[in-house]
Parts: C-alpha cells; structure tokens; sequence
C-alpha cells in the first residue's frame, strides 16, 4: 500500500536557501520524431499560479454574495498583481454545476439545497437557480483583468473517509465498489480499469465544450494513488495513453476556439516518487503532452522540491514550464493526521523563502495551493500576491526557509524524516 507519510516541520530558518545535487532516471522509452517535435504553445507570462479549490468560494461567503458581483469581486482582488494564472476547481467528487457528463452529478443533487445549511452545496445551487455559471462568470472576467483562466480537475478525490454518507461522495461511487482501487475497503478509484478512465474523458470532453479555458490542469496530487498496490508500473504506461488522449482533445478544442489551451499536471514532488506511482511526468514532458509540471506535495508544505533534478530529466530542449506547488499549511509531526491542530499557516515571510529557493533552483512559475483569501490577514495576503512570484521582488525582504520531509512515498520506499538528527559530541551543531 502506498505509503502517504506525513512530514515534520522542523525549524524556521532565516538563511538563503542552496541548491542541492541530483542524479537523473534511467529507462525512459526513446517518444517519437512526431511527439518531440510538436509545436506547444508558449506557457506565457511568469508569475504566481492560483489554485482556488472546489468548495471555497461557496463555503465561506454568505448567499448575498452569490451575484455576478460576488464572484467579480472574488476575481478582481488578484487584479494587478503577481498572480498570472487562476486554477478554479469545479470538482471533488461531484460538480459544482449541472452537469451532462455520464457518471457525474452535481454537489446539490439529492442533497435538498433548498434546507441544507452547508454553504458548499447551498451556494452552489443559489448560483445555478440564479442562472450563474461561476466559472463562466470567473473566466471572462480573468480575461478582463489580463489574468490567464483554467480549470483544474481533481482526478482521485476521496475525503471525508470516515463518513460514508457524506453528501460530497458520488453516486457513482458508491454504486461501484468494483472500482475501488483497495477493494473491497472503500478507497479511491482505480484507474487501471477502462470505465475509471472513460469517466474523467467525460468530464474533461465537457470542460472543453462547456469553457473558453486557456488550460487544462489535472490534478493527480487529490489524491496521489490511482491504482491496486503493486499496478503502479503498468499503470504508468496507461495514464500516459491517457495523457495523450487528452492532449489530442486540447488540440482539437485550441483549433475550434482559435486559441491555444495548454496542459498542466500535477505530479508528486520528487521525481522517482512520481515514477514508483505510474505518474510519469518526465514521460509527458519530454513527449509533449504537457506545458507546464507542477512537482507537489500531498498535503503538507515542501520546501525542498527538486527543481533541478527534474529539469535535469526534462532535458534542456524540451520548454515545459516548471512550477513547483505550496502548500499552504505545515505539519508539526509525521505522526499527526490531516486535521491537526498543530499546522502552522505558511505565512508571508515562509512564502517568500519557497519563491526564493525554487526560483533559483529553476522553477519559471510557483503555484500555490489552498492559499484562501480569508485564510490570513488581508495586508498579508495581498503582500503574497504582489511579491511572492518573482525572485527581485523577495530576495531583499525577511524570508524563512523551513525544514521538512517528503509527505509521499512510492510502494518499496521511503522518505527519511529531515529532523530530528541525532549528533554526536564530536560533531559540530
């Protein structure tokens, strides 16, 4: 089983962070002429990427804010900054809107909205009674304030695990166990069985159709299992035929919107882990299935992202952006679960220390995930938005550069704990 180990968080450091050396992965089969030299679109202007997730929104703002209003205001508080990319998620395991894609149903379906008084369900079907698309409303409104829009897909999610009936799990779901990947434990989907794929295709032909989008990110870090313990391997070969069935779709929808629309995707942070776990993202770059990679923890903050080892595997001729992701909580303790009270909110000055490390480590871009606009102070927030994506604007200001682990392993490996080292009288400390 897929060893999802937590990591520590073990000091705040007020120094710059150094560059550390890699060594590359073998074994990669040799792509095709066709496949190296397809013509990508450029990943266009560097900057922050924001990730606004599948509930946010709707959960922590009141129904008087369920206008085209509401959701202008939400877009224009990025206007003017760093930020150059919005990721908005419109998935868990159900959507946020009324949906025709086959396996798929919305978030209030079954869920009597009309009473429920959860904001994610109820505000989401407020806006779908109000005849409002937010992430229609959302895009045209990027698009007015020079910010690139996307849809960002979560491919595996399964939260709430100790609550069964929790109104977000999908009907599909739950009607078939045949699918899990653990069964007969209840457990994420697998995707080495056909009918797992053709149901995110589904979702994916309908982003297409449905949105004027500049990209695509699929999200395979929620969550980063995707098949039966010991399938990883041929498993890899399978979501990279999966990779280029959705790279053929963008393509096809770039022709017909007269634009380009990129790829992302979103790998585990350290490049072998990726591999161990069928998410070959060395594969997909070096073959032209994505535009931009975005190496990720899990759910706690990594400060210590390869950048260099995974431009090192991309190779020099292959323009893949590089944006590795933030978390926006640490942990205190491997041993702590996901609801620990003991996290600790990346605040600016932490912000500023990954910008600083990455980028000079390599990264083009820093994405930043489950950073909510009400999840700190407005000052501090905004200061993230208008320093945090260029290296001239963080390097002469206070930074912290914290110690952490790994938080994911492949099967038949392991992610040393940083600290706590023990040393010896001899040794310096």
């Amino acid at each position: 089983m897929t060893n999802l180990r937590l990591a520590t968080i073990g000091c705040l450091i007020c120094l710059a962070s150094g560059s550390f050396d890699s060594t590359g992965l073998g074994g990669l089969k040799a792509q095709s002429e066709a496949e190296v030299q397809r013509k990508k679109p450029v990943a266009g202007p560097r900057g922050l990427v924001v990730n606004e997730d599948n509930s946010h929104f709707c959960l922590y703002r009141a129904a008087d804010k369920m206008t085209r209003a509401g959701l202008y205001e939400f877009i224009d508080q990025y206007a003017g900054t760093q930020v150059t990319h919005l990721f908005f998620c419109p998935n868990g395991m159900r959507m946020n809107y009324r949906t025709n894609a086959k396996g798929w149903e919305s978030i209030w379906e079954g869920n009597h909205p009309e009473t429920s008084k959860n904001r994610w369900l109820h505000n989401f079907w407020l806006l779908d009674q109000r005849g409002l698309d937010p992430y229609a409303v959302w895009m045209s409104r990027c698009r007015e304030k020079g910010i690139s829009p996307w849809i960002t897909m979560r491919m595996n999610v399964y939260s709430w695990r100790n609550e069964a009936n929790h109104f977000s799990h999908s009907t599909f779901w739950k009607k078939h166990p045949e699918l899990w990947r653990l069964r007969p434990n209840k457990s994420e989907l697998d995707y080495g069985i056909p009918a797992v794929r053709q149901r995110s295709l589904a979702l994916i032909r309908e982003f297409f159709q449905r949105y004027d989008l500049d990209g695509l990110d699929l999200d395979w870090m929620r969550w980063p299992a995707h098949f039966r313990p010991g399938d990883e391997q041929k498993g890899r070969q399978t979501l990279t035929e999966f990779m280029r069935q959705v790279r053929k779709l963008a393509d096809e929808w770039s022709e017909k919107r007269g634009h380009p629309i990129q790829i992302s995707a979103r790998v585990p942070a350290v490049p072998e882990t990726a591999m161990g776990l069928g998410l070959d993202g060395v594969a997909w770059a070096k073959a032209g299935l994505i535009d931009i990679l975005v190496p990720a923890p899990f759910l706690d903050a990594d400060f210590d992202i390869p950048v260099d080892r995974w431009r090192k595997l991309i190779g020099p001729t292959c323009q893949v952006t590089l944006a590795p992701c933030l978390e926006s909580g640490v942990r205190g303790h491997p041993e702590l679960g996901p609801n620990a009270k003991s996290w600790v909110t990346n605040r600016v000055a932490m912000v500023r220390g990954f910008t600083a490390a990455m980028l000079h480590r390599g990264a083009d871009q820093v994405y930043l995930f489950n950073f909510m606009d009400d999840y700190r102070p407005a000052d501090e927030y905004r200061a993230i938005l208008t320093q945090c994506g260029r290296l001239e604007t963080v390097i002469d200001k206070p930074r912290r550069h914290i110690v952490t682990s790994h938080d994911v392993s492949a099967p038949g490996s392991s992610n040393p704990a940083s600290l706590l080292k023990t040393l010896g009288t001899d040794k310096p400390v």
